[in-house]
This record gives C-alpha cells, structure tokens and sequence, in this order.
C-alpha cells in the first residue's frame, strides 16, 4: 500500500501539471519581457560617463532597474508563499514524527550504554585482577627455580613460563578494544559498543577567556561545534581551558 500511494506533491498541486519553469515563463512573460527590455538598455549605455547628460541617462536606467528587481522579488514571495507555507508544514509533521522515534531511540541507547559501560569496566578489572594473581605465582615459581636445581628448577622454570603466559593473555584481555570485551549476539540482534572521545565545558568563563575580544560575542553552541569538531581530529590530545576531554562507551545495535 505504501509503495502505491500518491506523493504529497501530486496530491496538494494536482496530477498531469505542466512543469513550474514552463508556467512561470507563461504566466509572467511580460515581466520577462521588461527585464529583458531594461538590461538591453543598459547594455546600450556608453561604459563610462563623460558628461551629466549620461550620468542622468545612467540614473534613469539604475532607478528603473531596481525598480523592477524589486517587483520581481516581490512577485517571487508573493508566488512562493503558499508553497514555503506548504513545506513548512510538511517538514514540521515528518521532523515532529522523526523527533518522537530518535527520542524513544536514545532513551534506550543511553541505558544500554549504561550497561555496556559497566560491563566493560567489569571485564577489565577481572582480566587485571586475574593477570595479577598470575604474576604472583610466576614470581614465585622463578624464585623457586632460582632456589633449586636440576629438574625441580626446570620444572618450576617451566611453570613461570606458563604463568607469564597466561597472565600475558589477561593483560591484553584488560586492554582490548571495547567491543571485543562487550559484544554479544542475543534474538538476531548483535550488540556491542564503540569507544568514543568526547568533551563537557566545566567552567564556561575560562574557555571564554581564551578567545579574544570575540568570545563574548560567540554563540556558546556554536564553540560547543567547533569543541567537538576539534575533539574529533585530536582526541585525546586536546587541550583547553575549562574543557574535560575523556573517552566514552557508547552501546551500538546492528
């Protein structure tokens, strides 16, 4: 039923029209007449003035020049209206709708990157936790190979080996990248996260001081813009005043 239903367009202006260049040629060619008309005499004119006499003759045509520039403008909006007004209204019910489905959306992500959050310092405290233990027993597994000899101290040499191992994995478990430490598959749906850089002001007055003469007249949004896309290029190598960069877990869906 979608696939076959009629555009907007079509239904508010009608079917089988002819196209807006071709009515506007018809409906104003009189006006395109005059313009034509006025620039063909300006055209005409010499391209500089030597006496008063042309400097009038220029006047005259610049006058009616922008006389009729100011009529078509006018023409123009007077036209456009109705169909400004119409966009206007069908831009406002789909960003309306829009709005209603990325608010549901982000309500949810944020308490999944709550979770994914959490689940992710988790795994890295285990992984550490774990990859400590290790250590501790491959010291001590080298510190009896160190006090023994033959094969006892082979032996134990071996172990430590094996321990360092072990706890070479964990650390690295420790280090993974976000989403290899929270990603799951669960009904069809893959979700995992992504880490991110990004910022919050914590004190406005100092960033602001750092500006010149032009911070108190900058848009505190559009700082925010440039801050992000600053951010974005140097990460973790920003640096601001009054400006906290920190890295972020963010869940994703797919």
């Amino acid at each position: 039923m979608l696939q076959t239903r009629i555009p907007i367009a079509e239904q508010v202006f009608g079917h089988n029209k002819a196209p807006m260049g071709e009515v506007l040629a018809l409906d104003f060619a009189e006006l395109t007449r005059d313009a034509a008309s006025l620039i063909e005499a300006a055209r005409k004119l010499p391209k500089s003035i030597k006496t008063d006499a042309e400097l009038g003759d220029f006047g005259l045509v610049v006058t009616r020049l922008r006389a009729l520039a100011s009529t078509v403008d006018g023409t123009r909006k007077d036209e456009g209206k109705p169909l400004l007004d119409a966009t206007r209204d069908l831009n406002g019910w789909f960003n309306e709708l829009k709005a209603s489905l990325d608010d549901a959306r982000t309500r949810l992500e944020s308490s999944a990157s709550d979770y994914q959050r959490a689940k992710e310092a988790a795994k890295r405290a285990e992984a550490a936790e774990a990859a400590r233990k290790l250590r501790e027993q491959e010291e001590a597994a080298r510190l009896k190979a160190a006090e023994t000899t033959g094969a006892a101290a082979a032996r134990a040499e071996g172990k430590a080996d094996n321990l360092a191992s072990a706890a070479d994995r964990h650390e690295a478990a420790a280090e993974a990248r976000t989403a290899d430490l929270v990603r799951t598959s669960i009904g069809g749906v893959t979700a995992s996260a992504k880490s991110v850089w990004t910022f919050r002001v914590k004190d406005y007055e100092a960033l602001a001081a750092t500006m010149g003469p032009l911070g108190p007249y900058l848009a505190q949004a559009d700082v925010e813009k440039a801050i992000r896309s600053l951010v974005k290029l140097r990460k973790g190598g920003t640096s601001l005043p009054g400006v906290e960069v920190f890295e972020d877990t963010k869940a994703t869906f797919r």
